[in-house]
């Protein structure tokens, strides 16, 4: 038999093979897990996981209170982590004296990892207090962003329009009057929501946080007649990330791709390259994706800034809408109202901030201690997980300011 031949006619099928496989690269199987055993060590458990004083564990562990969706890999690689330089010079922010980043890290943001991308390397990391690189650690309300960025998606996608109403991107809050006059344009635009009760806000948090909440979970509270009509009102900058808003968003987007809200996430932005590590997304009792509720990995949140970059890059290949990238990316000539901690003419954008000054920064700056940072100049990106202390946003934001500016001006001896 001629093998020239058999090699001819078998090269169409290897071929067609071969990108039916590339194509679905970047879809995750996530799998439905029950919540832990609800307790950690003696004293923290589903009433108390939260609390200020034991996230620094909690977050890293967040299944053992909530019920999950969970994506593993098929296989986890290692590889000798290339360190940050602990002795390069760093802006002190309280005195403006000369410090190094192992200190401004430590001492200021209390940070438990940070990984720098360069042109889509790794150029350094660092990690202390326990943290595992392979590790997924619950983003709080740095999710809310990353759903603002599916939701343009969808909006790019023809899955919905602009100036369409809530009420009819979730048919089950179709007769929400308040919803009708909310479109998904302005939930994305993150600059107005809801305005939730101390009491509806404390009840909502004990629906999220607990695997025994009502057994129809967050919707089943959203739905209820007791929270309709509400009013909206303009939300502080960087405020209030964490609200039910935000459960309104991912119930959106579920309705609007007919999927669980972790596939969506996964195909969309991950489509290229699906995640190194493990991907926890917790979930109500009824088995929905929590608005507030995706966990990743150090490398895999970094590899979300980088697609905001490539998309800039390459416009065109990506699935995030370039215009989306452009209104993050762009300088504002326009006055913008001051950001404590910030460069003037910082300005929160789609939950991200523009920050002010020469260059093209974005800055995804969550309440719970992560962070992320995107200079398109430098095709740079800056992840961090750090814990500082309750009320110290000012502090937090210096402090990063500070490491960024540093990284910055490192990048730039680099070839």
């Amino acid at each position: 038999m001629n093998h020239r031949l058999i090699y001819r006619a078998a090269l169409p099928l290897f071929l067609l093979l071969s990108l039916t496989t590339r194509a679905g690269a970047g879809n995750c199987e996530f799998v439905a897990k029950p919540a832990g055993s609800g307790q950690i060590g003696t004293w923290i458990d589903r009433d108390n996981w939260l609390s200020e004083a034991h996230r620094r564990v909690t977050l890293q562990a967040a299944e053992v209170f909530v019920p999950t969706r969970q994506y593993q890999p098929v296989s986890i690689g290692s590889a000798t982590p290339r360190l940050l330089p602990e002795n390069l010079p760093v802006r002190d922010p309280l005195d403006a004296s000369l410090r190094d980043l192992g200190f401004v890290l430590d001492s200021h943001l209390r940070a438990d990892a940070v990984l720098v991308l360069r042109q889509g390397k790794v150029i350094g990391e660092r990690y202390r207090n326990g943290y595992r690189p392979e590790q997924p650690r619950l983003l709080l309300g740095a999710t809310r962003p990353l759903l603002n960025v599916l939701g343009s998606i969808a909006i790019a996608q023809g899955k919905a329009k602009a100036d369409q109403s809530l009420s009819r991107a979730v048919p089950a809050l179709l007769e929400r009057s308040s919803l009708r006059k909310f479109s998904l344009q302005r939930l994305l635009e993150n600059s107005e929501g809801f305005n939730w009760s101390a009491e509806e806000l404390s009840d909502w948090r004990a629906q999220s946080a607990r695997s025994d909440g009502h057994p129809e979970g967050v919707r089943a509270w959203l739905a209820a007649d007791a929270r309709w009509p509400r009013k909206l009102e303009d939300l502080p900058p960087l405020e209030n990330q964490q609200t039910p808003d935000a459960d309104l968003l991912a119930w959106s987007l579920s309705s609007l791709y007919q999927r669980p809200l972790a596939d969506v996430f996964c195909e969309q932005l991950f489509r290229r390259n699906p995640p190194r590590y493990p991907v926890h997304w917790l979930t109500d009792t009824a088995g929905n994706e929590l608005g507030n509720g995706l966990a990743l990995s150090l490398h895999d949140f970094a590899q979300l800034g980088q697609v905001l970059l490539d998309t800039r890059a390459a416009a065109g290949r990506s699935r995030v809408p370039s215009w989306l990238v452009e209104a993050l990316a762009t300088k504002n000539r326009g006055r913008t109202a001051a950001l404590a901690g910030l460069p003037k003419g910082s300005e929160q954008r789609y939950g991200f901030v523009h920050l002010g000054g020469s260059g093209s920064r974005v800055a995804l700056i969550g309440d719970g201690g992560a962070s992320l940072m995107i200079d398109f100049d430098r095709r740079l990106v800056v992840a961090m997980y750090a814990r500082p202390a309750s009320g110290e946003e000012r502090t937090l934001r210096d402090g990063l300011m500070a490491v960024w500016d540093a990284l910055g001006q490192m990048s730039r001896s680099m070839p």
